[in-house]
């Protein structure tokens, strides 16, 4: 059998997958988490620091699906309120000690991530962590000035909403029960002289917010919370440089989209015209929106927290010349802080990108040996939280191969990727698969150590599924299946 073109797999990838765009009821869900938050604080704390946190607290604990089960919702019962306390306590620093501030605000995004190592509980502390300090960034300065309605109730009342209308989401069948994700876990140490990944991962985000602040407050004062944001979103969720490169251009692209279209506004809108309650429900509507094309692209995402920023810090002048002039300060901060964020995960102790991918493979390639011993509901979920990593790490490694065309293409993380994709999908849709098809499955797990083995292995495997799909008379009905998986 002939080996198959990375369209072929694209092409059939996209048959069975459902278009991200079809994926509503999460973004849904968590915008009328947010909704419900903001309207009821805007009753006792109506201020934009207080409206600003119980949108991002809510959004956190929705989107990260933190508060799904009893063991999740106690923690953040009890670390959220001081969580929050703490982040509007850096966020005056910001604004009377900024150089205190600042440090304090590069320990926490660190430590958000250097958790991780240290298991689940740490590693859900760490999300908890991450979002609300980035809301400083959004409004430097920010704090909530109503002690009668602080950070620790907003908190609470944020956990409220989110488990009250998840549990009724589920009970009616809108959003499904959390599975298992197999393929998250806390990459190791390779050895013991040289840091894990979570540790070097946590060096290069505090040295790339360091730099943005001190690049920043140097070179664009006015503006130096768009160079320590673009730094954090370019550093965030490094799985390799290859990712890195990827998604740094996607989020750059995406920032000077949404900073364009925030000074458009501007200049065209009255002064006076975005403010209150009109504000708050556009930046509502925005973001949920933004929810919604997250799946889709990071440079939609980035589009949207670009436009909101640009929304919430009201630097936009309604004068044409004075807007942009605005515009281009941004951009430039914007470039400034890509250049901090990516030149800190390319040279500070670099995640390598191809044993990233095979982490995801092997996840990947034992939950499908389990699935093929003994298949049950549990195990299909396992596999298909597997395929959705395998999902996740695809794209990078596909426009990188697009751009350079390797001759040997299954020497190629992407062409691996693939390979197994097309596999576990087969898997999924098919009805009684030999249960020897895992011994193919096992040569294609040994090859992970040998990487100049491991494309021909997954080939194997394959021209294995294939051939059980052609013998059953199934092959096809694999595009029958529709978004199955």
């Amino acid at each position: 059998m002939t080996e198959p073109a990375p369209a072929e797999f694209a092409v059939a990838s996209a048959k069975r997958r459902a278009h991200p765009l079809s994926s509503w009821r999460e973004p849904l869900v968590t915008f009328l988490g947010m909704a419900i938050t903001v309207g009821l604080v805007s009753r006792f704390a109506p201020n934009p620091g207080a409206l600003i946190l119980a949108g991002v607290l809510t959004m956190t604990l929705s989107r990260n699906r933190l508060a799904d089960s009893w063991r999740g919702r106690l923690e953040a019962l009890v670390l959220l309120p001081l969580i929050a306390t703490v982040t509007m306590a850096v966020g005056s620093l910001l604004k009377s000690a900024p150089l205190y501030g600042a440090a304090l605000f590069v320990v926490a995004l660190f430590v958000s991530i250097w958790l991780r190592r240290y298991g689940a509980f740490a590693a859900r502390a760490g999300t908890l962590l991450a979002l609300p300090f980035v809301t400083l960034m959004l409004v430097p300065g920010l704090a909530p000035g109503d002690r009668r309605f602080g950070p620790p109730l907003i908190a609470l009342l944020a956990l409220v909403v989110v488990v009250t209308l998840r549990l009724y989401a589920v009970r009616i069948r809108l959003l499904p029960a959390a599975p298992p994700r197999t393929w998250g876990k806390s990459p190791t140490a390779a050895s013991s002289l040289r840091p894990s990944a979570t540790t070097r991962m946590a060096l290069q985000m505090a040295l790339a917010l360091a730099l943005a602040f001190a690049l920043g407050r140097a070179l664009l004062p006015l503006h130096y919370s768009w160079v320590v944001l673009t730094a954090f979103i370019v550093c965030s969720g490094n799985r390799g440089r290859v990712d890195v490169l990827y998604k740094s251009g996607l989020r750059v692209l995406g920032a000077l989209a949404g900073t364009l279209i925030a000074t458009t506004l501007a200049t065209l809108l009255p002064r006076n015209a975005l403010s209150g309650e009109t504000l708050t429900i556009l930046v509502l509507v925005i973001l949920g929106i933004g929810l919604w094309l997250r799946s889709w692209s990071y440079a939609l995402w980035a589009l949207v927290m670009t436009l909101v920023a640009s929304l919430l810090q009201g630097a936009m002048s309604p004068n044409a010349a004075d807007g942009f002039l605005a515009l281009w300060q941004r951009v430039g901060a914007i470039i400034v802080g890509a250049m901090c964020g990516l030149l800190c995960s390319w040279f500070l102790l670099p995640v390598r990108s191809e044993p990233v991918v095979r982490r995801r493979l092997g996840a990947a390639l034992s939950a499908l040996s389990e699935f093929l011993a003994e298949p049950s509901q549990e195990k299909r979920m396992a596999l298909e939280a597997a395929l959705e990593g395998l999902h996740d790490i695809a794209r990078p490694w596909l426009a990188w191969e697009r751009l350079a065309r390797p001759r040997e293409s299954l020497k190629r993380p992407g062409k691996w990727i693939l390979l197994a994709t097309h596999c576990i999908e087969q898997a999924l849709h098919l009805d009684d698969l030999p249960a020897s098809l895992r011994r193919t499955v096992g040569e294609a797990r040994k090859a992970l150590r040998e990487p100049e083995a491991l494309g021909p292995a997954l080939f194997a495997l394959y021209n294995a599924i294939d051939a059980e799909a052609k013998s059953s008379g199934s092959e096809t009905s694999l595009t029958a299946h529709g978004s199955g998986a």
